[in-house]
């Protein structure tokens, strides 16, 4: 689910256009190496249901995650952190996309592409939580704080020269 975030930049010379393009996808880029290194984690967390306001899971599951369940449909042993966390059940998901990410900036916006495991794109109950939802969720501190990550950026990047100017994108 995009996340629109709005920024106000202080500019000193109104740049070309491939040096504003340019500007931009440095920003961008800045944004998702920041959301990808600092705020994914927050999502792994024991507070990230109503830090993030994730589905509740059933009891049924929370008790599985918690005492284990060497059934065929279930996992064996118990979940990772003691089951408090809601997307951790033995850590794959976890793994996988805390590993690696490729971001892609361009100068309208930023693609963050992780690897997840199959059951992260399958969605076929409706009761069942939307994983990929709750795991790209961004709350209104850390949109400021990455719209503040893209000002610095671009603000740096093209105060070089010139008078002050202030614009909004």
């Amino acid at each position: 689910m995009p996340v629109l975030i709005r920024s106000k930049i202080e500019l000193k010379n109104f740049p070309s256009k491939r040096a504003w393009r340019a500007a931009m996808v440095k920003g961008h880029d800045a944004q998702g190496q920041h959301w990808h290194q600092h705020m994914l984690k927050e999502h792994f967390r024991r507070n990230s249901r109503q830090r993030y306001g994730y589905k509740p899971r059933s009891e049924k599951y929370e008790r599985r995650k918690r005492f284990g369940n060497t059934g065929k449909q279930g996992f064996r042993g118990r979940a990772k952190y003691m089951g408090m966390v809601d997307l951790v059940c033995e850590g794959d998901l976890e793994e996988s996309i805390r590993g690696w990410a490729t971001i892609r900036a361009f100068p309208s916006r930023v693609t963050v592409a992780m690897n997840g495991p199959s059951y992260l794109r399958i969605n076929y109950k409706p009761n069942r939580p939307n994983l990929a939802r709750e795991i790209t969720a961004v709350i209104p501190e850390e949109e400021k704080l990455l719209a503040d990550v893209m000002d610095d950026v671009v603000t740096r990047e093209m105060n070089r020269t010139g008078e002050t100017r202030t614009i909004t994108i």
